[in-house]
C-alpha cells in the first residue's frame, strides 16, 4: 500500500520510527520527509532548518509541494496529529478533497467535524494502526 505518514516537524523521530516499520512490513512511502536536504547525515536536522520557517520562502514551498505530491500518489496518509497544528491539517484537507481513500489520524482529540467522515479513523496511539498494516512499532 502507498502511505504518506504525516506529522509536525518536532516529531520527525516519531514519524521516522513509523515509516522505517511501514517499509519495513513491505508498504511504500510516498515521501520521507524526515529524510531530506534539511537533516544531516547524523539524521537530525541542521541548523537552519528548525521547523522550516527559517528557510527561503521558495525552499519552504518546495518541501510544501513535495508533501503534497505525495498526499495525491498515497492510497492512506497516516497522521501523528495533535492540537499545536502545522502543516498536517492542509494535507488532510488536501486528501479529503481529492477523495482519497483512507485517513488515519493518531490523536486523543477531535477537533473538527471532518474527523467524522466515513473514510476518516481516529487512533488513540500509532500501534493500532500499524499493527493493522502489519508494522511492528
Amino acid at each position: 500500500m502507498k502511505i504518506y505518514v504525516g506529522a509536525t516537524f518536532s516529531r520527525y523521530l516519531e514519524a521516522r520510527s513509523v515509516i522505517d516499520a511501514l517499509v519495513a512490513a513491505g508498504h511504500d512511502v510516498t515521501h520521507d520527509w524526515t529524510r531530506t536536504a534539511a537533516f544531516g547525515a547524523d539524521g537530525h536536522p541542521l541548523p537552519d532548518s528548525g521547523d522550516g520557517y527559517e528557510l527561503p520562502a521558495e525552499e519552504q514551498a518546495a518541501h510544501a509541494l513535495d508533501d503534497l505530491a505525495a498526499v495525491k500518489g498515497a492510497d492512506l496518509l497516516l497522521i501523528l496529529a495533535e492540537q499545536a497544528s502545522c502543516g498536517w491539517p492542509v494535507e488532510v484537507g488536501a486528501a479529503l478533497a481529492w477523495g482519497k481513500a483512507e485517513v488515519w489520524l493518531v490523536a486523543p482529540f477531535r477537533p473538527t467535524v471532518f474527523w467524522c467522515l466515513p473514510q476518516v479513523s481516529v487512533f488513540e496511539s500509532v500501534a493500532q494502526p500499524l499493527r493493522e498494516l502489519g508494522a511492528t512499532p
